[in-house]
């Protein structure tokens, strides 16, 4: 997600991986929709996965000043590396958070 002004980060949750977007600006709905649509993108049939790629179904729950993305995965023998894919693109995102922040500020 490249909105400005919106933080990432990870949680396990009892079944799966959990990614909580938050913002501290008065985008709290855009920053909602945005994560709803991603849910609806990973709730799509993929005929083929990429290498990887773990078979899971989203959900969204709206909190405080953003939304929880919840991803469960199709098999939960596959959790662990949902939970190791989640974690990673969460890293991503906060390296990508703070490399685009004006000189300064943290």
């Amino acid at each position: 997600m490249s909105q400005v002004g919106v933080k990432a980060a990870y949680e396990d949750s009892a079944d799966g991986a959990v990614i909580v977007f938050s913002t501290d600006r008065d985008e709290v709905s855009e920053l909602r929709a945005r994560v709803a649509e991603m849910a609806d993108k990973h709730n799509q049939p993929r005929p083929h996965r990429a290498p990887g790629h773990v078979a899971h179904s989203a959900r969204v729950d709206n909190v405080g000043k953003g939304a929880r993305l919840i991803m469960t995965p199709a098999d939960p023998s596959e959790l662990e590396a949902l939970r190791k894919h989640v974690r990673e693109r969460v890293e991503q995102l906060q390296h990508d958070e703070v490399a685009t922040k004006p000189c300064g500020k943290q």
